[in-house]
């Protein structure tokens, strides 16, 4: 959570869409090093006796995980070094009264250029490019909580319902259902190496977040958003219809190999990071840790419902029926977003001034 609110609030006021999403293109680029590691690193060989079999040894051969969570922790360590020497946003400064630090900040990482954008200097302009700041030069102010939440409704209810309809749909959106049937998918078209699958489906994740990173400021949240669901819910029908086929007894065509990647790639481009910059955007600064917070518990508790329950829907409605559900998920969720698309561009500065 603290991660792109911190990059929204650090990021010209021209930039913030392409700045947040960068962040979920490091995290992409993460995973898909990981996976890569596992696939090129030495792997070891494991030896162990199954209680129910005495004499017996099974050998295996897997990907030396040991290695791959030393690197892990090594990088972990230079991200914490280098948290610890990182600036405070100026909207932080502004917020506790600390014009200066706030001008010294706009001037020194925002550049000149950008910071006489909108006036001759960045301390004359402040209250534009930082507007929705609560505070002041009192810095023992109270903080907006959760109830100061409930009491702004009217003001907040929109962007909130939005917020959390977002963070619902990105974690029902069958993401989790198609990366657990990705090693079936793969292995049916003889790729069994689960290193290699995953480096593929990862692969076209960080291709998908560049797309977005190029594309978020050009097409807008909204486009980037309606594409990203069409193609998803487009995809999980393919990928319903194949395993009903399977199901049938038939030999379906191969479609659920590009039907896969089609759909990884929209998730990348749009449902995938697009929730997360919202969520940045649609608030008052003097709100946004709050309202977030909440987002994010609801992402985090959708996570695990569907974690928690997918096996027994996958038992219950067999794969097809999971990936239909899904896309009715999807086409709900894209009727939703174009009806109230237009709280994306209600920017905290519009939400204050009601």
């Amino acid at each position: 959570m603290v991660v792109p609110m911190y990059v929204t609030e650090i990021s010209p006021p021209n930039f913030k869409g392409a700045y947040c999403v960068l962040n979920q293109l490091m995290m992409t680029l993460g995973i898909l090093t990981v996976f890569v590691c596992g696939a090129l690193l030495p792997h070891e060989l494991t030896t162990y006796s199954p209680s129910n079999c005495k004499g017996v040894e099974i050998h295996t051969i897997g990907s030396n995980w040991r290695l791959v969570a030393l690197i892990g922790a090594i990088t972990s360590g230079v991200i914490i070094a280098v948290a610890a020497v990182l600036p405070e946003s100026p909207i932080y400064h502004k917020r506790f009264g600390e014009e200066e630090q706030a001008t010294s900040f706009i001037n020194t990482y925002w550049g000149a250029r950008e910071s006489t954008a909108r006036g001759p200097r960045a301390a004359g302009n402040l209250d534009t490019l930082l507007k929705g700041s609560r505070g002041g030069g009192d810095s023992g102010q109270s903080e907006f909580g959760y109830y100061d939440l409930l009491r702004h409704a009217p003001e907040l209810y929109n962007p909130l319902v939005f917020a959390l309809v977002l963070m619902v749909l990105q974690q029902w959106s069958g993401i989790n259902a198609v990366n657990m049937y990705c090693a079936q998918i793969f292995q049916d078209v003889g790729l069994k190496n689960n290193d290699q699958a995953g480096m593929y489906i990862m692969a076209v994740q960080v291709f998908g977040v560049l797309l977005s990173v190029y594309l978020v400021e050009r097409a807008g949240r909204l486009t980037l958003l309606c594409t990203s669901i069409i193609g998803m819910a487009s995809t999980l029908l393919v990928m319903g219809v194949f395993f009903w086929e399977k199901d049938q007894g038939r030999n379906p065509p191969e479609l659920a190999l590009p039907a896969t990647m089609v759909y990884m790639l929209s998730f990348a481009i749009g449902l995938g990071p697009i929730p997360w910059l919202v969520i940045n955007e649609i608030f008052p600064d003097y709100a946004r840790g709050t309202a977030g917070s909440v987002a994010v518990l609801v992402n985090w508790i959708c996570t695990f419902l569907v974690t928690q329950f997918f096996q027994d829907m996958d038992a219950a409605m067999d794969s097809y029926g999971t990936f239909w559900f899904f896309m009715a998920m999807m086409v709900a969720g894209f009727v939703f977003v174009l009806i109230n698309g237009d709280t994306i561009d209600l920017h905290a500065s519009r939400i204050e001034d009601r």
